[in-house]
């Protein structure tokens, strides 16, 4: 199992160091923006749109603050103190982990003309690497740690790997959805969240 964490750590830094040193000029990075950019303008108002300002709420940083704070009260009231103190590193530190680097990169978010009604989620912060992203890989990330810790159940642990993975997509996807961040922006995230919970777990 170390070993996987290794190669797991290893993978996602590579993966994100890729993308912050070519973000924003690397041709490859650069079209895949643009041509995510091109599409959001065919989307309108309807409940798609309505579900993802909602998603986008409720997975926001304050949103996962909130989450885990509950879960941390949970844990508490349980005596589970070893899971609890792994929320507070895993969640807690990586929340805190990607506002430090949000504040290194410092790219701003996608601005769109006068004919596109976006962003549907405006914030005043720095647009690489997603909050929201990463925020959600490390809390589902250390949900999935904590049920692989109560079930060796195999068809368990691949069902609830698949859930997990299902919602990162999900909230990845929203945020380019909402006008919030390029693309690059949640892939970063989803491998800096990785990469934190893999050095979490070591």
């Amino acid at each position: 199992v170390r070993r996987l964490w290794c190669v797991l750590l290893a993978a996602s830094l590579i993966a994100f160091t890729a993308i912050a040193l070519d973000v924003g000029s690397g041709p490859w990075l650069r079209n895949l923006d643009r041509q995510a950019t091109q599409h959001l303008p065919v989307h309108g108002p309807g409940a798609w749109t309505d579900f993802m300002r909602w998603l986008a709420r409720v997975h926001g940083v304050a949103g996962i603050a909130v989450v885990g704070t509950l879960a941390a009260a949970w844990l508490w009231h349980r005596g589970r103190t070893r899971q609890l103190a792994s929320l507070a590193l895993i969640v807690g530190g990586g929340l805190a982990l990607n506002s430090v680097l949000k504040r290194v990169f410092q790219r701003q978010r996608p601005v769109f003309d006068d004919s596109v009604e976006l962003p549907l989620d405006t914030l005043a912060t720095y647009s690489f690497p997603s909050g929201h992203v990463s925020g959600s890989v490390v809390f589902y990330g250390f949900v999935l740690m904590a049920f692989f810790a109560r079930t060796t159940h195999r068809g368990w642990r691949i069902g609830a790997t698949m859930a997990a993975s299902v919602m990162v997509t999900l909230i990845a996807y929203n945020r380019v959805y909402v006008g919030a961040h390029f693309v690059c922006d949640v892939l970063a995230a989803v491998f800096e969240g990785l990469a934190w919970m893999a050095f979490c777990a070591l």
